[in-house]
């Protein structure tokens, strides 16, 4: 019998009482988030900071104020370099579009690179979650982290991965492609200003907002899929297409109280995001603790940044470029422990998804019939 409360209980039960996927739930939250001194740093030139420990306190930050003070020349600096720097990739419309281009191209490539390095840390930690919670139970076994880090850092975390690049490439796909012709059409519609232009340009906006609408209702039943594809991928060892294959199967078979399960894990979803606004206040002084170790630790790759980009740049630039860095790494280790929440309870709903995978699977394939062994009679 499928009980959702059931499947929701053991869920829950595998999460609070199995200690290392607590370990799972931070990684989960992590993979899923400047040293300013007085004086300019390495080749800097002749650009320097300003004195924060000697006139700033002498005469009340006046002298930052006054025209032709440090924060002016600070600025006037920036200024300077934005104009020899910036400026240039902005002077014409071709130069303009191409420099965007090339930013984006930029910003891309970096959140690739990103996204990737953490996928190292993502997929072998969903695996472990999924193996974990059906080996426990299944035998009620329990293992330590180290043995629990090998059953996901392995061929089957990379098969998770290929799975949902096979369902996410696609659909970004798509949805940058009609962002291009929103942007595209709204772009044409401005610089011809045309009347006759105005009607199908809004009525084609209007379509792919419906478009969009109707997509994500249709990726949510994917959502729904691709629990299972992942789940014959991480938990039986079935290659990329194997896993499609019965996944698709298994989902068709149980449509029913699949889309049941995933209605009432979208709902708890809601409701516990209603719980994590508030837990965001109440977990105020955590931030507070917090505070200290991620600013040392956000200040690593951010002298680092700091440290190279000094040799080519003001240094106020190379603070700007410190902090674009700096900032996300201190928010994250920050506001870890509301992130920690929102790991756990992807770790629960993980749980939810594996306990109903082991209940709707077919137990065993039948057997192969071999045609040339005929019955043989009782004696």
């Amino acid at each position: 019998m499928f009980d959702i409360g059931h499947i929701l209980k053991r869920a829950w039960g595998i999460l609070w009482n199995y200690r290392v996927l607590w370990v799972f739930a931070l990684l989960l939250a992590l993979s899923g988030g400047a040293r300013g001194g007085s004086g300019g740093g390495g080749g800097g030139g002749s650009f320097n900071l300003p004195a924060t420990g000697s006139n700033f306190f002498e005469n009340g930050g006046e002298g930052w104020l006054q025209p032709g003070g440090e924060t002016a020349q600070w600025f006037n600096e920036l200024e300077q370099w934005a104009d020899s720097h910036i400026l240039p990739l902005f002077a014409t419309e071709e130069t303009a579009i191409r420099s965007v281009i090339a930013i984006v191209a930029i910003l891309m490539g970096v959140s690739l690179l990103i996204g990737l390095l953490l996928a190292l840390v993502r997929y072998p930690s969903e695996t472990a979650v999924m193996r974990l919670a059906d080996a426990h139970e299944q035998s009620g076994t329990k293992v330590k982290f180290k043995e629990a880090w090998r059953l996901g850092w392995n061929e089957r975390a990379w098969r998770v991965f290929l799975v949902d690049l096979l369902i996410g490439a696609p659909a970004f796909t798509l949805v940058m492609m009609l962002v291009g012709l929103v942007v595209w059409m709204a772009y044409t519609l401005m610089k011809t200003a045309a009347i006759q232009l105005a009607a199908p340009a809004v009525i084609g906006i209007i379509l792919i907002a419906l478009f969009f609408v109707a997509f994500a209702i249709f990726m949510v039943f994917v959502g729904f899929l691709r629990q299972y594809v992942a789940r014959y991928a991480a938990i039986d060892g079935l290659g990329v297409g194997a896993s499609f294959k019965q996944g698709w199967a298994l989902f068709k078979a149980q449509f029913k109280h699949t889309f049941l399960l995933g209605l009432v894990l979208i709902g708890v979803g809601l409701a516990f995001g209603f719980a994590m606004l508030l837990a965001a206040f109440l977990l105020i002084p955590a931030y507070i603790l917090m505070a200290l170790p991620g600013a040392l630790v956000a200040a690593i790759p951010g002298g680092l940044v700091y440290w190279i980009a000094s040799f080519s740049a003001p240094p106020v630039v190379a603070v700007i470029m410190a902090a674009i860095v700096a900032v996300p790494v201190f928010v994250t280790i920050t506001f870890l422990p509301v992130s920690f929440l929102g790991g756990m309870f992807a770790v629960f709903s993980a749980n939810a998804w594996t306990m109903a995978f082991r209940l709707l699977k077919p137990a065993h394939p039948p057997l192969p019939l071999n045609p040339g062994s005929p019955p043989q009679l009782p004696l």
